[in-house]
């Protein structure tokens, strides 16, 4: 009797676009805490929820291990990594050199349409910290700093920002739970839009590198065991 032959999920090789899209939106979903650290990542689950094969969410797994965001154990599968305090201030460091030059390219490139773009996430940054919002204002921390980079475009600077960002997300909304920082943030955010709109590259990198040498600080008076909720 003839072998059944194996279904096309077990034998098809999965493409590099196919990879990368599954890679992309399982990195937004750790940025964004959908998936929280040390959870589980079963391959066919996955699989399932994304409409992929298994073989795309193994090869987009070991994408994610090489980054530094999922940890696969033998017999156990993958997991969301659990990032140490100590390597998110190393990162913040790094993105304090690669945000800063892209804040001066992007004084330099600015519309009038981005411009008015960038007041505007200001302008409800202010609106939530008022409310006392905190997991809105997080949210829109990450959004204009996004913003600034697509003024910018420089697609390498990007990627490597946004696996950067990844590493540090679960930090970012117990940034935002320490007394008075919301204002404090929110404070230098909007000195760094002013500078963006006047189109001053020297003051746009001298207040990212001052916003991010502030969450740095700020990371410093964090434990390890302070929670999140």
């Amino acid at each position: 009797m003839d072998r059944p032959a194996k279904s096309q999920e077990n034998t098809a090789l999965p493409s590099q676009t196919d990879t990368e899209q599954v890679v992309a939106r399982l990195r937004t979903a750790i940025i964004e805490g959908t998936l929280s650290p040390n959870q589980r990542l079963p391959e066919l689950e996955l699989a399932q929820k994304l409409g992929c094969g298994r073989l795309t969410v193994r090869s987009a797994l070991l994408a994610l291990e090489k980054e530094g965001l999922v940890v696969r154990e033998p017999n156990r599968g993958a997991r969301v990594r659990d990032i140490p305090l100590e390597e998110v201030m190393e990162v913040t460091e790094a993105r304090m050199a690669l945000e800063g030059l892209l804040a001066r390219k992007a004084a330099t490139r600015l519309t009038d349409e981005t411009a008015q773009n960038l007041l505007a996430i200001i302008t409800e940054m202010e609106t939530v910290v008022a409310a006392g919002d905190l997991l809105r204002y997080s949210e829109l921390n990450r959004k204009l700093h996004r913003a600034i980079r697509e003024v910018v475009g420089a697609h390498i600077i990007r990627q490597l920002l946004e696996q950067l960002d990844a590493l540090m997300a679960r930090f970012q909304f117990r940034l935002a739970l320490v007394p008075g920082r919301a204002q404090q943030s929110l404070a230098q955010h909007r000195a760094l839009v002013e500078a963006l709109v006047a189109r001053d590259p020297q003051e746009a990198e001298r207040r990212m590198r001052e916003h991010l040498e502030s969450v740095h600080d700020t990371l410093t008076r964090l434990t390890p065991t302070t929670t999140v909720l």
